[in-house]
């Protein structure tokens, strides 16, 4: 494999990972190798109810540059009307195959996902061969079945997959173009395929060819795809100016800032912590942030009063309107309701909120303009064995990422040579 890969240009192989007969192998260009990173792998049993792995899933995750990745490689019940095994099969991969630090499939921002689905076509085998003999190919990716079930929700939802423009893959005679002669006499069927989806709609995938590869070898014929996808790349000098605003050093002090309030007041159960010869003391840069959030609450709700009574100001002379056969509020007489309706004073005057029983703590961590979110630190300890943390919390700009990189990767399902069929032909 890899000296076929080769005569064009190097490659290196990532990886891979093999389940009796399901295997993935992940190949790179050398000039990618330093950009990968973060390399896991996984597979899980679905053959008779997991016990065995002659069905099954391979999968490998790993990033590049900053986008994650994750293929799948699978093997799904056979049968021509085993749809719902295959389902099943599905969300048993999807639910059992987890990576380092417990990601899972669909939380890679682009997912390929490969292999021998089983997925049949249902029409007789007369009807099938009719219409691809006649070149009725649209017609016929009616008839499949994992289009079907995509389609009602049951099986990769999100996910994308070329147009069927070849002929169904499956079942041959090896060395031969006739499809199965054997007295099972199978219908044709898609059943090798090529999926793939990208997290939150984010169009970085392009399919630039999917089509089958005329290798007689096997009673399937190979189904290979290339794309080309835009992988984030970090910038680094956006990157330096972003980590030196979270994590600093200043006065033998370290400083750090979450985009998360909680998260930061969670840091304080951090305080006292033994950590080797040094004891964490963690303190909040503004510790009266509760007073502050009272006040800055106050004065929002006294500007919400004021602006109900500059709006009632301005009502009392709605006679001098000009308003609209259509409104229902008439020219004359109805200003007055009006009036009534709209002069509200705060809350607070009204006397429906006391402020003292508002639970601060609860509110002030989730408000974006919260003096916890602006400045948080820690003490420093004359202790020479504590260590002393700053802790800030702030809404930090976007991610110090760009699009410049496109990569293109190819895909290719084979399966391997079948068992010898036998000599005597049942199909008529």
């Amino acid at each position: 494999m890899r000296e076929a890969l080769s005569k064009r240009n190097k490659y290196i192989l990532l990886g891979c990972e093999q389940l009796v007969g399901v295997c993935i192998f992940v190949f790179i260009k050398p000039s990618l190798a330093t950009a990968v990173r973060d390399l896991s792998v996984n597979s899980v049993k679905t053959g008779m109810g997991g016990a065995t792995g002659n069905k099954g899933s391979v999968a490998m995750s790993l990033t590049i540059y900053s986008t994650t990745f994750c293929f799948v490689c699978s093997h799904f019940a056979a049968g021509q009307n085993e749809v719902r095994d295959r389902n099943e099969d599905y969300m048993n991969t999807l639910r059992k195959i987890k990576f380092s630090q417990g990601r899972s499939i669909l939380s890679h921002i682009v997912v390929f996902w490969l292999g021998d689905f089983n997925y049949r076509i249902v029409l007789s085998r007369n009807e099938a061969e009719a219409a691809i003999k006649s070149g009725n190919i649209t017609e016929l990716s009616r008839y499949d079945q994992l289009s079907q079930q995509k389609a009602l929700g049951e099986i990769f939802k999100d996910f994308k997959e070329g147009p069927l423009t070849f002929a169904p893959t499956y079942k041959y005679d090896t060395f031969t173009d006739d499809y199965d002669t054997s007295e099972k006499c199978r219908v044709p069927a898609w059943t090798d395929r090529i999926l793939w989806s990208e997290i939150n709609g984010e169009k970085i995938v392009h399919l630039l060819n999917y089509d089958r590869i005329e290798l007689k070898t096997s009673d399937h014929r190979p189904v290979c795809a290339l794309f080309r996808v835009d992988t984030f790349k970090i910038n680094l000098s956006r990157f330096a100016l972003v980590f030196r605003d979270v994590i600093r050093i200043e006065s033998g002090i370290l400083w750090l800032i979450f985009n998360s309030s909680d998260i930061a007041l969670a840091a304080l159960s951090l305080d006292g912590v033994k950590m080797g010869n040094s004891v964490l003391s963690v303190k909040l840069l503004t510790p009266n942030w509760a007073e502050l959030e009272y006040a800055e609450m106050n004065n929002a709700l006294q500007n919400i009063n004021e602006d109900m009574n500059m709006e009632y100001i301005e009502l009392r002379n709605a006679d001098n309107f000009e308003i609209n056969d259509e409104d229902d509020l008439s020219m004359k007489g109805g200003s007055s309701d009006r009036m009534s309706r709209l002069r509200c004073n705060s809350p607070v005057d009204r006397g429906e909120i006391d402020l003292c029983q508002l639970n601060l703590p609860h509110v002030a961590p989730r408000s974006a303009s919260s003096p916890l979110l602006n400045d948080m630190q820690m003490y420093p300890s004359t202790n020479d064995h504590i260590a002393n943390v700053n802790v800030q919390s702030t809404q930090l700009s976007a991610p110090p990422v760009s699009l410049p990189e496109p990569v293109e990767i190819s895909i290719t399902v084979c399966a391997p040579p079948p068992v010898p069929p036998r000599k005597d032909s049942g199909c008529r």
